[in-house]
C-alpha cells in the first residue's frame, strides 16, 4: 500500500487501492487564463495541480526529493520561513463564510485565517460571488486553502455537511446574549467557526445545524462588530486557547505539510509548477 501525496485534507489513498480519494471539497471552476492550458495550474489553482500528480502515483518520498530540488530555487531565508509557518499551521480551526459579498471583508478574513495561521476558509456563494480586494488581501490568498461551494443547489449544506463527516463541531458567531462567550468556548474538538453575511447574519438553515453558538462581549451601544473584525477577534482568541492547551493535537501532519510546502514552494518560484514537470520527467 503505497501512501499518495493527497492536496486537501482528506484526499489520502483508500485502504484497498492506490487510486487517491475524490477531492474533498469542491475547487470553484474558473475561466482558462490566457495562453495556458485548461489543466494548467493558474488556472486550476495547486492544489488541483497537485491531485494530478497524485493520480500519477507520486509517492510521499518522492514529493519529499521534488520539495528538495525546488528548495534550490529559492532563498535559504524563504525556505526557513516556510518552516516556521507550518509549525504554527493548523486544520483543529477553520473557518467559514457565507455569502459575503464586500470585497473588503473578503479579503480581510482571508488574511486574518493566514496571519493566525487557519489552513482553511469555507466560501459560500449562494447570491453574491466572493471577490478580494487585493489591497488589504496583501497575497493571503497564496497561502491559505480557500474551499468554493458555488455549483450546489445548496451550497451551505452541503459545506455543513461535509465538515460534519470530517469531524469538525460547527459553531456559529452571533450577537446573541444567549451565546457562549468566545473565551469561554470549548474547542478541544475539531471546530469550524461560521460567519454569516454583512447584513443578514447566519441563515436559519445555520441556526438549524450549528452545534452551539459563540459571541463576542459587547460593551458599548452597538451590537456587533464588523463581520472581518469578528472574525479577527475570534481567531485571536482561539488560537491563544490552543497556545495554551498542549493537550490539544492541533498541528498538522508530517504528510499534510509536504503537500503545503510544494504548494507554497510552487506558488513562489517563477514557472514552479514547470519545473516541477521537469524535474519528474528527468527522474
Amino acid at each position: 500500500m503505497f501512501e499518495l501525496v493527497g492536496a486537501w485534507r482528506g484526499m489520502a489513498a483508500s485502504s484497498d487501492s492506490p487510486t487517491p480519494a475524490p477531492l474533498a471539497f469542491p475547487i470553484k471552476n474558473k475561466t482558462p487564463a490566457p495562453g495556458t492550458a485548461p489543466n494548467h495550474p493558474k488556472n486550476i489553482g495547486i492544489a488541483r495541480f497537485l491531485f494530478h500528480t497524485a493520480t500519477n502515483a507520486l509517492l510521499m518520498t518522492d514529493a519529499k526529493r521534488l520539495y528538495e530540488h525546488l528548495c534550490k530555487h529559492m532563498t535559504e531565508e524563504r525556505v526557513a520561513r516556510f518552516e516556521e509557518v507550518l509549525a504554527q499551521r493548523t486544520r483543529h480551526l477553520t473557518l467559514v463564510v457565507e455569502d459575503m459579498f464586500q470585497d473588503h471583508n473578503a479579503a480581510a478574513v482571508v488574511r486574518s485565517c493566514d496571519c493566525f495561521g487557519v489552513q482553511d476558509v469555507h466560501i459560500i456563494e449562494e447570491i453574491y460571488e466572493f471577490k478580494l480586494a487585493n489591497s488589504i488581501a496583501k497575497g493571503a490568498e497564496k497561502w491559505v486553502n480557500m474551499h468554493m461551494y458555488s455549483h450546489h443547489e445548496d451550497n451551505m449544506r452541503t459545506c455543513l455537511a461535509k465538515l460534519r463527516q470530517a469531524g469538525y463541531k460547527l459553531v456559529a458567531a452571533t450577537p446573541e446574549k444567549s451565546a457562549v462567550e468566545v473565551d469561554e468556548l470549548d474547542i478541544t474538538n475539531k471546530t469550524a467557526l461560521i460567519l454569516g453575511a454583512e447584513k443578514t447574519g447566519i441563515s436559519d438553515l445555520v441556526r438549524q445545524e450549528a452545534d452551539g453558538f459563540v459571541q463576542i462581549p459587547m460593551l458599548g451601544f452597538t451590537e456587533s462588530f464588523n463581520v472581518s473584525v469578528s472574525a479577527a477577534l475570534i481567531l485571536h482568541v482561539l488560537r491563544q486557547k490552543l497556545r495554551r492547551s498542549p493537550e490539544i493535537p492541533w498541528q498538522l501532519t508530517e504528510e499534510e505539510k509536504i503537500e503545503l510546502r510544494l504548494a507554497w514552494a510552487m506558488r513562489s518560484i517563477p514557472n514552479g509548477p514547470e519545473l516541477a514537470d521537469y524535474y519528474k520527467s528527468e527522474a
